[in-house]
């Protein structure tokens, strides 16, 4: 039997009954427990394995400003760029068509070409409007655009949409830290900040988790995948209990402890404060949970990439490689009537 100097501690609001759920009891009704232990004092730090692949959003294009061609392709798919940072280079038609002749020109008539246009034709740089990575290219060296046509795109944010692969106890919250690499060259390293969480269905503490990368790097890739940890949280000095000997209650957690009593009554008893003396309840084996398995994360990453491809190519024309003039087909003159024709149209029918 209990002896009257223990009572149920709720952690965070009052008690509530869990005998019949949390606790064994013995055949003659007895409720099941422990040795007697004791709340200790010391440091605790939470973190969780992560893995995840990297994905593009505030993306935004870049178009050609004039009919030509584009001379020179500098940026690559996940380069880094800054808004001095030259991507290509463009000419109009007839410059293209100028140095086209010069470099079928032996070496002296093409100096002389270049020299004779010098200043009167010049080559135009394109560059981006915001730091970002590149994401897509739809042109290469030589080919003929039109106005408006699509060059670029740049992502302005990136972020790592990731899975816990070992359980996660405490509770998540935004902008908790975590630090990533890529699987391929572990050199790729990124620091990142939770924005946003989802539980994964039937796989209680384990997560889906939107980390933002915090600041931009070259040879960033979509669809690469990343591994890495997420710092939970820490404390120094706490107070301290095995996790097995916390009850669980619809979410709550509650711990059997030893008080100090004041006046007890027939039906009360007077709480002067807790000590650091707790039974355990002798509980059932905790079940052990498994992570995702590899074909389960690797369908989940293969979603997301395909989303993210749709989300980029939505509505995107296919680029054009190589303006022709269509021929213009004149419409044939009719015939001019004659004397005899305005007659022969003017008789009865």
């Amino acid at each position: 039997m209990l002896k009257n100097k223990y009572v149920f501690i709720y952690l965070l609001l009052s008690a509530a009954t869990i005998w019949s759920q949390e606790i064994q009891f013995t055949s003659s009704g007895e409720a099941v427990f422990g040795s007697e232990k004791e709340i200790e004092t010391g440091d605790i730090s939470v973190s969780a394995k992560i893995r995840g692949t990297p994905s593009a959003y505030e993306t935004y294009d870049i178009y050609a400003p004039f009919d030509g061609r584009i001379d020179e392709v500098r940026s690559e798919l996940f380069d880094l760029v800054y808004p001095q940072t030259t991507m290509a280079r463009a000419v109009t038609k007839d410059m293209a068509a100028l140095l086209d002749t010069a470099n079928t020109s032996d070496p002296e008539s093409k100096k002389q070409i270049l020299k004779r246009w010098k200043g009167a034709f010049d080559y135009y740089d394109i560059k981006p409007q915001d730091p970002g990575i590149v994401v897509n290219v739809y042109v290469k060296p030589k080919d003929y655009v039109s106005e408006g046509d699509k060059l670029f795109t740049v992502a302005k944010r990136m972020q790592i949409i990731a899975i816990n692969t070992e359980p996660i106890y405490s509770q998540l919250s935004t902008m908790m830290k975590a630090k990533m690499a890529s699987v391929k060259d572990d050199g790729i390293k990124v620091d990142l900040y939770l924005k946003s969480f989802v539980p994964l269905k039937d796989k209680p503490f384990f997560y889906r988790l939107w980390m933002d990368i915090e600041e931009l790097k070259d040879r960033i890739k979509i669809g690469e995948t990343f591994e890495g940890t997420i710092f939970v949280g820490e404390s120094k000095n706490a107070k301290l209990a095995d996790r097995k000997d916390i009850l669980i209650k619809d979410g709550k957690r509650y711990m059997l402890m030893e008080i100090k009593p004041g006046l007890i009554s027939a039906d009360k008893v007077e709480i002067l404060s807790p000590t650091k003396s707790f039974l355990p309840a002798a509980q059932k084996e905790e079940k052990t949970l498994t992570p995702p398995a590899p074909s389960e994360i690797k369908k989940i990453q293969s979603a997301e990439k395909n989303e993210q491809v749709k989300s980029l190519n939505k509505n995107e024309p296919a680029p054009k490689k190589v303006l022709k003039k269509k021929p213009q087909t004149k419409k044939p003159t009719p015939a001019k009537k004659t004397e005899k024709s305005e007659e022969k149209s003017n008789e009865p029918q």
